[in-house]
């Protein structure tokens, strides 16, 4: 019989989610580990190369176990015309920062060749986003040893993953980011969660690898509020609200990962500008709550002065 990680055998209930684009690195999710918890090293947005080094640099700088994450692909909503439209709209964006507008294409973003880097190198859980592998890739995962864990939205999705077969459903509410103190990860365990998943807690963190300006902006008064927009992607997430979403987010298609590809450049250059206004800063609605403190100072403070849950397990 194949043995499989789980997660109430964890010595802290703290998942550090996968933040795909650059706040997840190797050190975060190996400082998530040490600390008794589970980090996670993203594949998104990277070579299947890329994230076979990095997931290989998180397992050395731990002796914990080490969590992958994978975008699962799915067919995309746009039409040629609406992000030919969409690219027509975005052409003063380009003018801004100087750039020229990204090639739009659509792409599995390596998923076979990351399914392989996964039995490579058998992290001990693989979590899935946007999607669910399917029953045989669920299969091979779990005969190499590793606990499969399908992102949900509702209780649909639930029954699909059950039914797919994988060992763990990751719950995901509307607010994002709404996890972020000792008293939200009490409520989660008392629902009957093993564990708690944060992103933005971390986000601040000193072994994230968020940019300059992304910190910068969830500490700025001038932001006051997230919303969830399509207008970087082409799919829905939720971040500061900034003058980028106030102009373009009605005229956004739904085309990732299109949209995507789209609007890379002008996203750089705004990040190289210093400027928040024309890069998405993604963050759940309580980051004003993240923390400049190091991984395992920010897991002592989730943990609370009194967590009998945690001993409960």
């Amino acid at each position: 019989m194949t043995v499989v990680f789980d997660f109430r055998d964890l010595a802290v209930p703290v998942l550090v989610a996968p933040m795909a684009g650059g706040p997840s690195t190797p050190e975060l999710a190996g400082a998530g580990s040490t600390a008794g918890g589970l980090g996670f090293v993203p594949a998104g947005y990277l070579t299947a190369e890329v994230f076979a080094e990095r997931l290989q640099a998180a397992r050395r700088l731990t002796t914990g176990p080490v969590g992958a994450n994978l975008f699962a692909p799915q067919p995309s909503a746009a039409t040629p015309g609406a992000i030919e439209a969409y690219a027509g709209a975005l052409a003063s964006e380009a003018q801004r920062y100087g750039v020229s507008l990204g090639e739009p294409r659509f792409d599995d973003d390596e998923w076979g060749a990351k399914i392989e880097v996964l039995l490579d190198l058998r992290p001990a859980v693989a979590s899935f986003t946007f999607g669910l592998p399917s029953a045989d890739e669920v299969r091979r995962l779990t005969e190499a040893g590793i606990t499969t864990v399908g992102t949900v939205t509702t209780l649909a999705e639930a029954r699909q993953a059950a039914e797919r077969g994988v060992d763990a459903v990751a719950a995901q509410g509307p607010s994002a980011g709404g996890l972020m103190d000792a008293g939200d990860v009490r409520r989660v365990l008392r629902s009957g969660a093993v564990a708690a998943q944060l992103g933005t807690a971390f986000l601040l963190a000193d072994e994230a690898g968020s940019s300059a300006v992304h910190r910068a902006a969830l500490q700025d008064p001038q932001f006051t509020e997230t919303v969830v927009t399509k207008a970087f992607s082409g799919r829905y997430a939720r971040g500061l609200r900034n003058r980028f979403v106030d102009e373009h987010e009605t005229e956004a298609p739904l085309g990732y990962p299109e949209v995507h590809y789209l609007t890379s450049p002008v996203r750089a250059a705004s990040v190289r500008a210093g400027d928040p206004h024309g890069v998405n800063v993604w963050a759940g609605t309580g980051y004003r709550q993240a923390e400049s403190a190091p991984v395992a100072a920010i897991i002592e403070t989730l943990l609370g002065p009194d967590s009998p849950e945690i001993d409960a397990n």
